[in-house]
């Protein structure tokens, strides 16, 4: 997978040195460098999708944590993965514990190595994979809700003796995503089905009469309504 990068770098030597060392690169097939945080962000607003930021530590950590919040937000930015390059005579634990509270996905330390670009390239691809399990995670979540609201409109209609056909096609029609999904994210619909299904049935309740009372199913037959109106 090739990847593009955008290098926020003040020192226009370091700068133009880990440019150089990442179009050295074959995995990186695009690389910007600029010298200011809010030159990337007018990119990263402007639409301009990145996989890698590539974010020098020597901007103020305040800095750099407002940054990345807002980078994270941008449609440029949603689905990168946040490096900070950190210099080999600065590596500290207290520059570290920095970047990771910063929202820093990995690092990046100079000299730049093949193996540590490598390494980024592979927090990379590993970032953009959870983000799109991510986004499929609340889709899927809002598909089942849309599954189970359409199940529980078809149950009820049926109990009530009503005419089912709507709220049957409601239901198919709710379903059919589901059966696109890609098999990658198979997965993932099950657990949220795990979540969302009890582990046992609950026992049915004994009634002491036949059927439901009448303020019971005037009350049903209400929701059915309602559920007409709002559709």
């Amino acid at each position: 997978m090739k990847l593009s990068a955008l290098i926020i770098e003040p020192n226009h030597l370091t700068r133009g040195y880990l440019w150089q060392a990442t179009m050295s690169e074959e995995f990186f097939a695009r690389v910007k460098a600029v010298r200011k945080l809010s030159d990337a962000l007018e990119q990263l607003r402007g639409g301009i999708e990145y996989d890698v930021l590539l974010v020098s530590a020597s901007f103020a950590s305040e800095s750099i944590a407002n940054f990345v919040r807002e980078a994270k937000s941008s449609d440029g930015g949603k689905d990168a993965a946040y490096i900070s390059v950190v210099p080999s005579h600065k590596i500290e634990k207290e520059d570290i514990a920095f970047s990771i509270m910063d929202g820093s996905d990995g690092f990046l330390f100079s000299p730049f190595s093949v193996s540590s670009l490598r390494e980024v390239a592979r927090v990379a691809a590993k970032v953009k994979v959870e983000k799109e399990k991510e986004r499929y995670r609340a889709a899927i979540t809002l598909l089942l809700d849309g599954v189970m609201q359409s199940l529980d409109m078809l149950a009820l209609a049926k109990f009530l003796d009503k005419d089912s056909s709507a709220y049957k096609k409601g239901l198919d029609k709710a379903v059919a995503p589901i059966r696109k999904l890609d098999p990658m994210f198979i997965p993932i619909y099950y657990e949220l089905m795990a979540e969302i299904l009890p582990e046992q049935a609950e026992p049915r309740p004994e009634l002491d009469y036949e059927g439901p009372s009448q303020r019971v199913r005037k009350m049903l037959e209400q929701r059915l309504m309602d559920h007409e109106t709002e559709g």
